[in-house]
């Protein structure tokens, strides 16, 4: 669920994201770093311990980054001494005397659920163009990128993205900033468009990429298929995606954790598309993206078109 290498020291090198688009580290219990203002770290841990999770890491990533909110995921630096004594300390004198103590986990095998393929039934056309009326409601309900997310009076619309895009609210004093929302916004539109189990939907943009390439190289029933920019020409109602961050993310070696940044397309133009986007400069914004003479995207940082039908 997230990136990581090994430095000098042992302790992973965590992949950081930024500001702009979706999360970096999604785990089972939330983003890390959301805990901190109403739990322990024992309370912390023992929830996370009970639902399944067992890896020694990712339990010390999510304690230390409940403690170092402000750090928002950014990776550990050479310099920082006195954080990677603290790093291993959660590890050796926390985490790891919890694992030792918990209990085993009787391992049960998950009900097999077939998707419904709800684009199918309500047809391919009739879905972007819900998508793409969605995207434009959701642009001019936020004054068309003027109103931010600071601003109260958009607090409830940010915890409906969360709550029925995500299906989770971050636990936070100031979530509404503390924790990039780009990606609970896109499944939001997802699943109000009428998306049905087909999608992905995800707090993170990698969660959801990665399963429409594995839908199309197993060129399975799923709607939703992710292919290279140079192999499809986007059109309104796709989604175009992008590496972030510094991440390296490319439709090779996608995987859940890297930084990365989806918008949908609501229409083109000569020489560019135009995209719509949450938690662009803090708010629902538009975007344009170049393309070439043939329709093919022509900015390096996108690596991935996601389209239905």
């Amino acid at each position: 669920m997230y990136v990581r290498t090994a430095n000098e020291d042992g302790i992973p090198a965590l992949s950081g994201w930024g500001r702009l688009g979706a999360a970096g580290y999604p785990g089972p219990f939330g983003f890390y770093g959301g805990f901190g203002a109403a739990s322990t770290d024992q309370d912390m841990l023992r929830a996370a311990i009970r639902r399944g999770e067992r890896n020694l890491n990712r339990l010390t990533d999510m304690l230390f980054f409940s403690r170092h909110p402000e750090r928002r995921g950014a990776s550990l630096r050479q310099e920082e001494m006195g954080l990677k004594r603290e790093w291993r300390d959660i590890r050796d004198q926390v985490v790891r005397p919890a694992l030792i103590t918990a209990p085993a986990v009787v391992p049960v095998a998950p009900p097999i659920v077939q998707p419904r393929i709800a684009p199918s039934a309500l047809g391919t056309g009739a879905f972007k163009q819900n998508l793409v009326g969605l995207a434009l409601q959701e642009w001019n309900r936020w004054q068309q990128g003027t109103l931010k997310e600071g601003d109260p009076q958009m607090r409830s619309i940010l915890e409906d993205y969360w709550r029925k895009g995500a299906g989770w609210l971050p636990n936070h004093p100031t979530w509404w900033s503390a924790f990039p929302w780009s990606a609970a916004f896109i499944s939001w539109l997802m699943k109000k468009a009428g998306a049905g189990n087909a999608f992905k939907y995800s707090a993170a943009h990698a969660e959801y990429i990665k399963a429409a390439r594995e839908n199309r190289l197993a060129n399975n029933a799923n709607p939703f298929k992710a292919y290279r920019v140079n192999e499809v020409r986007p059109g309104a109602g796709d989604l175009v995606c992008k590496s972030r961050a510094g991440s390296g993310a490319t439709y090779d070696n996608i995987q859940p954790g890297m930084a990365t940044h989806c918008d949908v397309v609501t229409s083109l133009r000569p020489g560019r598309l135009i995209t719509i986007g949450g938690n662009v400069a803090d708010s629902v914004s538009a975007t344009p993206v170049p393309i070439d003479a043939n329709g093919f995207i022509q900015s390096p940082a996108y690596f991935a078109v996601i389209k239905v039908g």
